[in-house]
C-alpha cells in the first residue's frame, strides 16, 4: 500500500523562507513512492484539524513544517493514533526538534524523513492544554508571552528579552505536590520538562528523557540579577541540573498551586488559574525520528 504523508506548513513561524522549504519538500518527494500533499494553516488550531483529517483518512505521517508551536498543533491531532508526526523545523527554537535529533537544516530534515523509523513517545497534559515538549510558569512563561508578541524572532531577541525582564520580576509563591514528593517556596521559574530544552540549544533538563513515562519539574529557585550568566551558561553547557539554585523533582503526575495567572506549553502562551494538574501519557505519540 502506498504510503501518504501530508505536510502542514505555519507560513508566520520563524524566519525561513517556506517557499523554498515548500519547493524542496516539492522536488524531493515527486522522487520517491510516497503519495504527498501540502497544506498551508490559515489559523491557530488550524494544524490539529487538518491533522485530524490525515489521521481519518489513513496517513502514514503528518509533518509540521514550522516550530514547537506548530509541532504542538499537529502532535495534539495524534496522540494516539497509528500516524506518525514528522518535523522539518521552521521556527525560532525548534526545540523539539532538537531533542529529537531531526536536522535543523530543512534539506537534510526532508530526507532524515524518507529515510527514518518510527517511534513512540510520551506526551503530557497541563490542565487542559496538550503538550509535547515544555510547559512552565514563572519568569519563562512571561518571556514566553513578551516572544510571542514581538515582531522580531530568534535567539538573540529571546535573550534580550531575559535581560529587559529578570531585574524587575518578582519570585512566584508555589506548592508543588507530586507522588514522590512536596516542594513550597518562592520560585524564579518552574518547568515541566517532557523533553529538554525551550530551543536554541537553552537545555533546561538535560537528563529528561521523552520516552521514560515521567515528566521533570525543572525548579529554579529564587535568585539575584548577578546569577543571569551562570545561569544562562549552565543551560547552554547542559548542566543547569547541578547549579545550587535548581531542584528537579521526577513524577508521573504533579499538582501546582501558585499565584499567577500566564504559562506556557510548547512556548506558546496560556491563561491559567490558581491550580494546575499535570499528567504523563506513556508512549501515546508515534515519532519519525531515530530510536531513543
Amino acid at each position: 500500500m502506498q504510503k501518504k504523508i501530508r505536510f502542514i506548513v505555519n507560513p508566520y513561524s520563524g524566519t525561513k523562507n517556506k517557499n523554498e522549504i515548500v519547493s524542496f519538500i516539492r522536488e524531493v518527494c515527486s522522487k520517491t513512492n510516497f503519495y504527498y500533499e501540502i497544506k498551508f494553516t490559515k489559523y491557530k488550531g488550524h494544524a490539529t484539524e487538518l491533522t485530524k483529517e490525515a489521521v481519518e483518512n489513513y496517513f502514514y505521517a503528518v509533518v509540521a513544517v514550522g516550530g514547537d508551536g506548530s509541532v504542538n498543533e499537529v502532535a495534539k491531532g495524534l496522540v494516539n493514533s497509528e500516524t506518525a508526526l514528522g518535523i522539518i523545523p521552521a521556527g525560532s527554537g525548534n526545540g523539539m526538534a532538537r531533542h529529537l535529533g531531526v536536522p535543523i537544516h530543512y534539506r537534510e530534515a526532508v530526507s532524515f524523513l524518507i529515510q527514518t523509523e518510527v517511534n513512540k513517545i510520551d506526551t503530557a497534559m497541563f490542565n487542559h492544554y496538550f503538550f509535547a515538549g515544555m510547559a512552565g510558569i514563572g519568569f519563562e512563561a512571561l518571556v514566553a508571552w513578551k516572544f510571542a508578541t514581538s515582531k522580531k524572532r530568534g535567539l538573540a531577541t529571546y535573550i534580550k528579552m531575559i535581560g529587559q525582564e529578570w531585574f524587575r520580576y518578582k519570585p512566584l509563591k508555589v506548592f508543588v505536590k507530586t507522588e514522590n514528593e512536596t516542594y513550597q517556596g518562592e520560585v524564579f521559574s518552574l518547568a515541566i520538562a517532557n523533553g529538554s530544552q525551550y530551543g536554541n540549544n537553552v537545555v533546561v533538563s538535560p537528563l529528561s528523557l521523552i520516552n521514560d513515562g515521567l515528566l521533570e519539574v525543572v525548579i529554579i529557585q529564587k535568585v539575584k540579577g548577578s546569577s543571569i550568566p551562570g545561569l544562562l551558561l549552565a543551560m547552554f553547557r547542559k548542566k543547569i541540573n547541578k547549579h545550587k539554585q535548581v531542584k528537579t523533582i521526577r513524577a508521573k503526575e504533579i499538582t501546582i498551586e501558585h499565584q499567577s495567572s500566564i504559562a506556557h506549553v510548547d512556548g506558546e502562551p496560556v491563561k491559567v488559574n490558581g491550580h494546575i494538574h499535570v499528567r504523563v501519557y506513556p508512549k501515546s505519540l508515534n515519532v519519525i525520528c531515530n530510536k531513543l
